[in-house]
């Protein structure tokens, strides 16, 4: 495990490169289930008095859409193991590294162990919300599409040609255009907006 640390007076950003696997959770019949993720980045949002850790997680894009809230919930106990002074954490899981920090998520959840939620003054312990099942999953050659025109986006920001880059993402992973422009238009309302988990 790698870990390039860059550190401030109330803030710290942990890039790590590692697979990480947790058995803490079972499926719906009670079997428990073995989660495969990698931690792309962990970032500190510490307040006074309240230790909070945000952490972006990758999953392959073979896992069904319908267990990412468990996904979730195991990933944020595996984080209470790996960082027993943190106070609350808070899981974004996205299939694709390109889409960090373009708001494209599968799954956003809450972990405060102490009750408290997030800022600390919230009456919650958990907070999940998972996509919408109404979202239909990607195809794979969508998915490259997408892989290739948020990593461009991340890179020009809004000053991408759109037309010229969904014309030459087509013709690179055998699509048309108009394949290509519908994927990205969905790929806006990846969002989570079912509550999987509150209490």
């Amino acid at each position: 495990m790698r870990y390039l640390v860059f550190a401030s007076l109330m803030f710290a950003v942990i890039i790590q490169n590692a697979s990480c696997t947790t058995n803490s959770s079972n499926d719906e019949k009670g079997v428990q289930m073995t989660w495969d993720y990698n931690i792309f980045k962990a970032s500190r949002a510490d307040m006074v008095n309240r230790k909070r850790m945000i952490i972006e997680i990758i999953v392959p894009y073979e896992m069904d859409w319908e267990k990412m809230g468990m996904m979730t919930k195991a990933a944020l106990f595996g984080l209470e193991r790996q960082y027993p002074d943190v106070d609350v954490f808070n899981a974004r899981l996205t299939f694709s590294e390109h889409f960090v920090g373009m708001g494209v998520y599968l799954a956003l959840g809450d972990y405060a162990k102490d009750g408290k939620g997030w800022a600390g003054d919230e009456a919650y312990t958990w907070k999940i919300k998972v996509i919408s099942k109404s979202n239909v999953k990607p195809t794979k050659e969508e998915f490259s599409a997408l892989e290739n025109w948020y990593e461009v986006k991340s890179q020009l920001g809004e000053n991408v040609d759109k037309g010229a880059e969904i014309k030459k993402i087509a013709d690179e992973v055998g699509l048309s255009k108009d394949e290509v422009g519908k994927a990205i238009s969905r790929s806006v309302w990846y969002t989570p907006s079912e509550s999987y988990l509150t209490e």
